[in-house]
C-alpha cells in the first residue's frame, strides 16, 4: 500500500482543479462518453453508485476504499476519529466521502486512459495485487467484511486500479523534459511573514478586506518589518504572526510577484526586506541562505516537479474531458 500514497495524494489535488464532467475535441482518441446510470434510494452491494462514462463502480467497492481509509486512520490515530466532530454536522468520516468519491473517479479515469500511455498491468502485477488482497482479506473480522462488502476480489480490484494509476504517473511524470539551465537553478532560502488581506488564513478564516482595511494592514506590516530588524528569531516572529502555516521556502527567478523575487535574490544574506505587496497579501522576507550548491539541487527538484506536476494535470484533464460521471445521491446524504 505503500506505493499508492502518492499517487492517491497527487489524484486528489489535481482532480480538485480539473474537471471531469466536460467534454472537448477528442486528443486521445477516446471519444466523449456518456456516464451510465447510478442508483438512488436504499443501497445494495452491487448497487451502481459512480460511473465514469460506462465504467460503473458499486456500492461494495466505494465501501471497500471507506473501510480502507478508516482502518488506516484508526491504526494510526485512535479508534472513533471515523466519527469526530470537524465543523457543523459534519464528521471526519463525512468530510473523507467527498474525497473518497474524487480518489475513485480520479482513478477509473486514469485506468481508462492507460492504453493511451501503452501501460498495463503484468501479470505478475496482477498476482502481486491478488496476494496482497488475501492477506489484507485474512485479517478483517467478519462482521466487518460483511458491512463494507469487503472481499478478496473486491481489494485487488483496489489495488490493480491504484498501481495502474501509477504507472500511468510514472510515465506521464517521466516524459517531462528534466533539463533545468543554471541560472534557472539559483535559489535563495528564505522564511517569509505572509499577512492575508484576501483568501483563507491558516486558522481557516476567510478574509476579503476593505481598501482602507488593506491600508491598516499595511501599516500592521510596515512595523512588523521594522521590530523583525530587532528580534532575536525571525522564524519565531514569523509563526506568530503570518497568516499562512508554512514559512520556508526557495525563492528563484521564477517566483511571484516578481518584485519578491527579484529582492530577495539581490539581498545579502540574514537580510531582510521591506514591505512586498502581491496580489492578496503582503510579504515580509528574510534570507537565510543563497544559491549554495545543495540550495540549487534542492530547487532543481522542485521545478522539475512542478513540470511533472503540470503535465500529468494536462494528460488527465484530457483524459477527463473525454467522460461524463455521475455520483449516486445516496453517498453524498
Amino acid at each position: 500500500m505503500k506505493k499508492t500514497k502518492k499517487i492517491i495524494a497527487v489524484c486528489l489535488a489535481v482532480l480538485m482543479a480539473c474537471s471531469v464532467t466536460a467534454c472537448g475535441k477528442d486528443e486521445l482518441g477516446l471519444g466523449t462518453e456518456f456516464a451510465a446510470g447510478v442508483a438512488g434510494g436504499t443501497l445494495k452491494m452491487d448497487s451502481t453508485v459512480i460511473s465514469v462514462g460506462k465504467t460503473k463502480v458499486s456500492y461494495s467497492e466505494y465501501l471497500t476504499y471507506v473501510y480502507l481509509l478508516k482502518h488506516k486512520l484508526d491504526s494510526v490515530l485512535s479508534n472513533g476519529v471515523w466519527n469526530y466532530p470537524v465543523a457543523d454536522k459534519a464528521t471526519v468520516g463525512t468530510k473523507a466521502t467527498e474525497d473518497i468519491i474524487r480518489m475513485i473517479i480520479q482513478l477509473k479515469v486514469m485506468g481508462r486512459c492507460a492504453g493511451t500511455k501503452q501501460v498495463s498491468l503484468k501479470a505478475e502485477e496482477k498476482e502481486d495485487a491478488h496476494y496482497k488482497a488475501e492477506k489484507f482479506c485474512q485479517n478483517v473480522p467478519d462482521a466487518d467484511k460483511k458491512k463494507y462488502g469487503i472481499s478478496i476480489a473486491g481489494v485487488t480490484t483496489v489495488l490493480e486500479d491504484n498501481q495502474l494509476a501509477r504507472k500511468v504517473y510514472d510515465v506521464v511524470t517521466g516524459s517531462v523534459d528534466s533539463n533545468i539551465s543554471a541560472q534557472d537553478t539559483e535559489a535563495v532560502k528564505v522564511q517569509m511573514i505572509q499577512l492575508l488581506f484576501k483568501g483563507t488564513d491558516k486558522n481557516g478564516q476567510r478574509k476579503n478586506l476593505s481598501e482602507s482595511e488593506t491600508t491598516q494592514l499595511y501599516d500592521r506590516a510596515c512595523k512588523l518589518a521594522e521590530s523583525a530588524k530587532q528580534a532575536s528569531s525571525f522564524y519565531i516572529l514569523a509563526q506568530e504572526q503570518s497568516d499562512v502555516e508554512q514559512i520556508e521556502y526557495n525563492i528563484g527567478h521564477d517566483a511571484k510577484p516578481e518584485e519578491l523575487a527579484t529582492t530577495v535574490i539581490n539581498l545579502n544574506q540574514g537580510g531582510i526586506t521591506s514591505v512586498i505587496k502581491g496580489t492578496d497579501r503582503f510579504y515580509i522576507a528574510c534570507v537565510l541562505e543563497k544559491n549554495s550548491p545543495e540550495l540549487q539541487n534542492e530547487h532543481r527538484e522542485e521545478l522539475i516537479l512542478a513540470k511533472q506536476t503540470e503535465a500529468f494535470k494536462s494528460f488527465y484533464k484530457q483524459c477527463a474531458d473525454r467522460f461524463s460521471v455521475r455520483v449516486s445521491k445516496s453517498l453524498l446524504k
